[in-house]
C-alpha cells in the first residue's frame, strides 16, 4: 500500500512516468543524474556503492529508506530528491 501510495503521489506529482508510476523515464534519469553530479558525486563518487550500502531489501525499500534521508542531508528540496533516488535506483534491480 504504501509503494502505491508513494508512486501515486510522485506521479501525480510529474516525478514519476504518468504511464508506469513505479519506474522513472530515461529523461528523470538523466536529471537525477546532473542532480547527482553536482550535489552528491563530491563526496559519494560511486552511485552503485551508495545503493549497495543503503539499508533496504530491495531498491525501492531503499529508495523509501534515502528520502527522508537526503530530506535532512543536502537535498531538501523533493523534486530535485526524487530524481537523485531514481537515479541511484537505476543501479539496482
Amino acid at each position: 500500500m504504501l509503494r502505491r501510495t508513494l508512486a501515486a503521489s510522485l506521479a501525480a506529482a510529474g516525478i514519476l512516468a504518468p504511464a508506469a508510476a513505479s519506474a522513472f523515464t530515461a529523461e528523470q534519469i538523466a536529471k537525477g543524474e546532473a542532480h547527482y553530479q553536482q550535489d552528491c558525486a563530491r563526496c559519494h563518487a560511486s552511485p552503485q556503492m551508495l545503493l549497495e550500502s543503503t539499508p533496504g531489501a530491495t531498491t525501492f525499500k531503499k529508495g523509501v529508506w534515502m528520502t527522508p534521508f537526503l530530506a535532512r542531508h543536502h537535498a531538501p528540496v523533493q523534486s530535485t530528491r526524487a530524481l537523485i533516488i531514481g537515479y541511484i535506483e537505476s543501479f539496482g534491480d
